[in-house]
């Protein structure tokens, strides 16, 4: 009598035991799109020019920046370890103008947009560019009326400089949502130098007018100012010098020199950007651009021969990939100060401590999921 109710027992222990080995991962039964992450790739491009050619920048020797050479291999080793896939890496005579912006016009093809479903909702982030710049930085007059200050910023490479409006007429290429982090370890130049160059660019068209043969690069040779600014230049390079550092800026007569020798190549490749509708309203790019700098506008960022003091301070905070916190906290809260308490203890030309203060600016769209990654992620 009990043969049949047995029977059932055993039917139905057998079913429960065969369902919990047959269950399914949960996980494969996700919908597509529910993984945010899924698919979302890094890549990287890495730049750093330690020579310049002289013929690109007559007037003054560029100082060798040996450094720049150990910050890449640093930073490519970041981006390898963080499962970046490098693209480029670009060093002195390769680091050429053409190169350098094919290398990143060639990233737009594969850095791929944020995906969104019917309401508008990302159900998967943009992929992320790392580029990585060591070098001397400097400016040129800005002819387009982009700038408030007169002026554009540049990355020297090895046969002259690119200019930001470049850089930015190649942001405006990405897809919509995707992301883009900028290292950049040099400077500027001194708020001297923007002062002097400003003038130039503000009154050459009034000066122009005196006589025919005033060019923009004659003019800024010839304002009085121009030789005090070569003297003080001179003086804080020798300094640094003595106590065994170098500076990430163009030498004054150098920076002239190249832009007065091709002023007509500069002023070109601006006037080609200039309706660019992204140069007008930097709101417009649809990718998000994110730069760390190494040094304020008006600041000259420090190198030890070995490493810029940006870089080091990158190096040490990042700690191998255990600062967890986000970009903003990574630049303003820890590596910021350290650069700048261990740049105080170099001496400037004037007998003060140097001041070199890293910065994290953010363009373009906003994309606060991007802000909050830790440094050198991409998911």
């Amino acid at each position: 009598m009990f043969a049949r109710p047995i029977q059932l027992l055993v039917t139905s222990a057998l079913c429960v035991c065969f369902a919990a080995c047959v269950r399914p991962d949960p996980r494969a039964a996700e919908k597509p799109g529910e993984d945010k992450d899924a698919g979302v790739k890094g890549y990287s491009i890495h730049i750093a020019v330690s020579q310049v050619d002289p013929a690109a920048y007559p007037g003054e020797i560029v100082p060798d920046l040996p450094g720049t050479l150990s910050d890449l291999k640093a930073m490519k080793a970041i981006a390898v370890k963080q499962g970046f896939t490098v693209l480029a890496e670009l060093t002195d005579t390769g680091a050429t103008h053409d190169k350098v912006l094919a290398a990143i016009k060639g990233a737009q093809a594969k850095v791929k947009g944020a995906v969104k479903d019917a309401q508008g909702k990302v159900t998967r982030p943009g992929d992320t560019l790392l580029i990585t710049y060591s070098g001397h930085g400097s400016q040129v007059p800005d002819t387009n009326g982009d700038e408030d200050d007169g002026l554009d910023e540049t990355w020297c490479l090895h046969d002259g400089q690119l200019i930001d409006d470049e850089l930015i007429g190649v942001w405006a290429g990405f897809e919509a949502g995707a992301r883009i982090v900028v290292l950049l370890d040099s400077c500027h130049s001194s708020s001297a130098t923007r002062s002097i160059i400003s003038r130039a660019a503000a009154t050459f068209a009034k000066a122009v007018k005196k006589t025919d043969d005033l060019t923009p690069g004659k003019y800024l040779m010839a304002i009085p100012e121009t030789k005090r600014l070569m003297q003080k230049a001179t003086r804080q390079r020798a300094a640094f010098t003595k106590q065994k550092y170098n500076i990430r800026r163009l030498p004054v007569r150098a920076a002239l020199g190249s832009w007065a020798k091709d002023e007509a190549v500069y002023t070109k490749r601006q006037a080609d950007l200039k309706d660019l509708p992204e140069l007008k309203d930097i709101k417009k790019l649809k990718a998000t651009v994110m730069t760390l700098a190494a040094c304020q506008d008006n600041e000259t960022a420090l190198d030890d021969n070995i490493n810029g003091y940006f870089t080091r301070g990158v190096l040490n905070v990042w700690d191998d990939g255990n600062f967890k916190k986000s970009y903003r906290e990574f630049i303003e809260d820890n590596v910021s100060p350290r650069v700048k308490k261990r740049a105080q203890k170099v001496i400037d030309d004037d007998g003060q401590p140097h001041r070199q203060l890293p910065t994290y600016r953010v363009m373009g769209a906003k994309d606060e999921a991007f802000e909050k990654l830790a440094p050198f992620t991409f998911k």
